[in-house]
């Protein structure tokens, strides 16, 4: 059941579905084989089974495992992903030696029991934190949608545009940077365009 207990979720190799009362509705391209799947407000979970890590895998958060990886001996991992299901991205990616035993959640926070009984924690970034990896990432409309769902005053969400207006004007679509700003800020911007 999703955080809401109004749809039920299916993992499938190929994807996870969300299904309600109305049939299936959104559907979560996520391929390979999943062990559980859990939800937390509004994410969702996904631990892969035990595996080989290896350089050649096709996820990076496993590439990496194995580049970090001090010595050469091949050890299963478990791989943990949490997606934002209302802003459609990944929130979280991370590899697990000691295998994941069960997940709960508690006190607002994600907690992982390993199979040797560490107890791991993933906590939520503040909203100003997820912000600023969007922008330095350019996930400017990624940032619109959380700002959105996360319900942010106006001129955090006027700064937002702002930002991405400024993006788009070095990378030379001006079009679209005067679409992100505001009559005023047009007037604003233009005249300076003039002036100098």
């Amino acid at each position: 059941m999703d955080w809401r207990a109004n749809n039920i979720i299916v993992a499938r190799d190929d994807a996870v579905y969300i299904c309600g009362t109305d049939g299936r509705g959104a559907c979560y391209a996520y391929e390979g084989t999943k062990s559980s799947v859990y939800t937390h407000l509004n994410y969702l979970v996904i631990i892969s089974p035990p595996f080989v890590a290896s350089a050649g895998a096709p996820s990076a958060t496993v590439r990496n495992f194995v580049a970090k990886k001090q010595d050469s001996s091949s050890s299963e991992i478990t791989k943990v992903t949490v997606l934002d299901l209302e802003n459609k991205f990944v929130a979280y990616s991370g590899t697990f030696t000691e295998g994941v035993r069960e997940v709960f959640s508690a006190s607002g926070q994600v907690y992982l029991l390993s199979n040797s009984g560490k107890l791991s924690c993933l906590e939520e970034k503040p909203t100003p934190a997820k912000l600023d990896l969007l922008y330095r990432k350019s996930q400017y409309l990624i940032a619109l949608n959380l700002a959105k769902t996360q319900r942010l005053d106006d001129s955090s969400v006027t700064d937002i545009h702002r930002q991405y207006g400024d993006h788009l004007y070095s990378k030379g679509d001006y079009d679209g940077a005067m679409q992100q700003l505001e009559p005023r800020t047009k007037i604003q911007w233009k005249w300076k365009e003039c002036v100098h």
